[in-house]
């Protein structure tokens, strides 16, 4: 007989408290690791700029508008990805990508081979949020699903002092590029544990889950 908890829904190994507090770790230190990866060409920019000899106008479209600009374009089709695959998987992969291109920007030798890296690294972390957040509703009962969202996102929040201070702190013990590596390479680690989750069957307490499964790319982008 299948378990189910108090608002009918199946209870699964990810959805029992310790296993989807151990996944909600995994899923604070990837939201950690997203907004590391996504400032710290703010916190090198002054030596970036004296190495390729740059304009300040060059490094503010680096961190403005290209990277916002390719975020919120690559945001709605990873989501939708999301949706209809496994979401540990897709976010998985966001990891990887966008870990490897920050850590591959310490390896730039012209200006626009790390601009390069930049927009991989926007593009890539724009799918980390939704499928975080649906990982998050689907380990999580409906009362619940508000205050888990609200944990995983201090997490992001606590790590904005703490990533500028660490930040600051590489930049003047390494060079930038050394920063950039390590900044980058050691999340590829995050990868791991959400390569080898099985994944979560979606939850059907919310009433238009199976009209979203069964909606296109075009259907859902003129839904939004």
């Amino acid at each position: 007989m299948r378990e189910t908890s108090s608002t009918g829904r199946a209870v699964t190994p990810a959805t029992r408290p310790f296993a989807r507090n151990c996944i909600m770790a995994v899923l604070c230190l990837v939201a950690v690791a997203n907004y590391i990866d996504r400032q710290i060409v703010g916190i090198l920019l002054e030596p970036i700029k004296r190495e390729f000899g740059v304009s300040d106008t060059a490094m503010g479209f680096l961190t403005g508008l290209r990277f916002a600009g390719f975020y919120a374009a690559a945001a709605i089709p990873l989501a939708w990805l999301s949706e209809r695959k496994p979401r540990s998987k897709v976010l998985a992969g966001c990891v990887i990508v966008w870990c490897l291109l920050t850590g591959l920007g310490g390896l730039a030798q012209t200006f626009w081979q790390l601009a390069f890296t930049r927009v991989g690294v926007a593009v890539s972390e724009s799918g980390g949020i939704p499928a975080s957040h649906l990982i998050t509703s689907e380990m999580y009962e409906p009362n619940l699903q508000a205050r888990a969202i609200a944990v995983l996102s201090g997490a992001q929040s606590i790590v904005m002092g703490l990533g500028f201070a660490l930040g600051g702190w590489l930049s003047q013990a390494f060079d930038w590029r050394l920063t950039f590596i390590l900044v980058g390479v050691p999340g590829l680690l995050l990868a791991l544990p959400l390569l080898f989750m099985k994944d979560i069957p979606r939850g059907k307490s919310d009433r238009i889950a199976e009209a979203i499964e069964n909606m296109s790319f075009k259907e859902t982008f003129k839904t939004l």
